[in-house]
C-alpha cells in the first residue's frame, strides 16, 4: 500500500503497528509485525531518520509475550505530515515523467511524419504482438473498444485475461462486440458471464469482419490477415485510420444484441437497442460540455470540477471525435444538433491520476 512513497513491505508493518501501538519497544513492534529482530533496529534507525517514526527518551519495561522487552519506546509521526510530502515527490515525479513521455511522443510523431511506420506498424510474430496488447490495454484510460470475431488475435488467452481485468479494475469503460460463432467456442459462455461480473459491456452480432482492438480512440490493433491465418499485427496510430475503424465498431455496436446475465447463471441475447449503451457522453462529460458552452476557460472548467487540465482536455477531444467535427465551435453546435444534453448520461468511469 505504502510502497509508491518508498517503504518496504517491513517499514509498512512496522508503521501500521506504531499508529496502533504507540510508545512500544523495537522487541515488541518487532514481535507484533512479525518482523526479525535482527532487523527491527536497522529499519527503525531508517524510518526515524526520514521523518516516519520518533525515538522517546523514557526506557520501558513491559510484561510476557510480545509485550515482554526493555528499551527505548517508538512512536509515529502523523502520516499528514510524515507521508504527505512523500505523495507529493512522487506526484512530482510522475508529473515529470509524463512530461516526458509527452515531449518524446511528440518528438517520435516529427521523426517519423513522413514514414508509413510513423502510423501503421507492423508487428511480427506471436511475442511482439503479445507486448504490443499489453502495451495498448496497459495505457488505455478512457476506453477499450473491442470486436471479438472468430478469427483470434495471436495472444494468448490465459495472458489476454489478467490485462482484461486490470483495464476493468481502473475503472476504464470496455466495450465488446462478439460474433456468433466466437460465443459458440467452448468455455466462451462462462467467459462471457465472467466479464459481465467484472464490468464489462458486451453485445453479440451475427457476424464481425475482423478482429479489432481500439485504446482511446487513438491507437488500434488488427491482424495482418483477415483470416487470423498469421501470428502478425498491425499496430495503427492516431490518424483518420484510427477514426475509420472506431466508426467499424461502432456500426458494429449499433446493430448488435445486448449480451446480460441470465437467472440460470448463464447469458442471454437480448433485442437489439442502439441507444440503450451507445458509447455516449458520461456525467462527467455532459458537465465539461455544460460549461464550456457557458464560456469557461479549460483552467477554470477544471478547477471548477475538482479534475486535471490534462483530464478536461482529453475529454473535450474525445467528444470531438465522437462528433467528428473538429473545433471546438463545432462541438458545441453539434452537441445542440444531436441533443447530447438532453440525453441521460453514462456513468462515469474513474479518472486515472493526473497533474492538477
Amino acid at each position: 500500500m505504502l510502497g509508491p512513497l518508498g517503504l518496504s513491505a517491513e517499514q509498512e508493518r512496522l508503521y501500521v503497528e506504531l499508529i496502533a501501538r504507540p510508545g512500544v519497544t523495537a522487541d515488541e513492534l518487532g514481535c507484533h509485525a512479525a518482523v526479525e529482530a535482527s532487523r527491527v533496529a536497522g529499519l527503525l534507525e531508517d524510518m526515524t531518520a526520514r521523518g516516519l517514526v520518533v525515538l522517546e527518551t523514557s526506557v520501558r519495561s513491559r510484561g510476557a509475550g510480545c509485550d515482554e522487552g526493555a528499551g527505548p519506546g517508538y512512536r509515529a509521526s502523523s502520516p499528514s505530515l510524515a507521508l504527505a510530502p512523500l505523495l507529493v515527490q512522487q506526484r512530482t515525479a510522475l508529473d515529470r515523467a509524463e512530461a516526458s513521455v509527452v515531449a518524446l511522443t511528440e518528438r517520435f510523431r516529427s521523426a517519423e511524419s513522413l514514414s508509413v511506420n510513423g502510423i501503421v506498424e507492423v508487428v511480427e510474430g506471436a511475442a511482439a504482438v503479445q507486448r504490443r496488447f499489453d502495451q495498448l490495454f496497459g495505457g488505455a484510460r478512457e476506453e477499450v473498444l473491442v470486436l471479438a470475431s472468430d478469427a483470434p488475435l495471436a495472444v494468448d488467452r490465459d495472458a489476454a485475461d489478467p490485462m482484461e481485468r486490470d483495464v476493468l479494475g481502473r475503472g476504464v469503460r470496455f466495450l465488446t462486440v462478439v460474433s456468433q460463432i466466437h460465443l459458440e467456442q467452448d468455455g466462451a459462455v462462462d467467459a462471457a458471464r465472467t466479464a459481465i461480473e467484472s464490468g464489462m459491456t458486451l453485445r453479440v452480432a451475427p457476424a464481425i469482419p475482423m478482429k479489432l482492438i481500439i485504446a482511446d480512440r487513438g491507437r488500434a490493433m488488427l491482424p495482418l490477415v483477415p483470416d487470423g491465418g498469421g501470428a502478425d499485427a498491425l499496430v495503427v496510430h492516431g490518424t483518420t485510420l484510427v477514426r475509420a475503424l472506431t466508426l467499424l465498431f461502432e456500426q458494429a455496436w449499433s446493430t448488435a444484441r445486448p449480451l446480460t446475465l441470465a437467472g440460470d447463471g448463464g447469458v442471454s441475447v437480448g433485442a437489439v437497442e442502439p441507444d440503450a449503451d451507445e458509447p455516449g457522453l458520461t456525467v462527467l462529460d455532459r458537465q465539461i460540455l455544460s460549461l464550456l458552452l457557458a464560456g469557461l476557460a479549460d483552467r477554470k472548467l477544471a478547477a471548477q470540477l475538482g479534475v486535471s487540465l490534462r483530464t478536461v482536455e482529453r475529454r473535450i477531444r474525445l467528444m470531438m471525435d465522437r462528433g467528428q467535427v473538429q473545433t471546438r465551435l463545432q462541438l458545441g453546435w453539434h452537441a445542440a444538433r444531436a441533443g447530447w444534453l438532453d440525453e441521460p448520461p453514462l456513468p462515469d468511469t474513474p479518472e486515472m491520476p493526473g497533474p492538477q
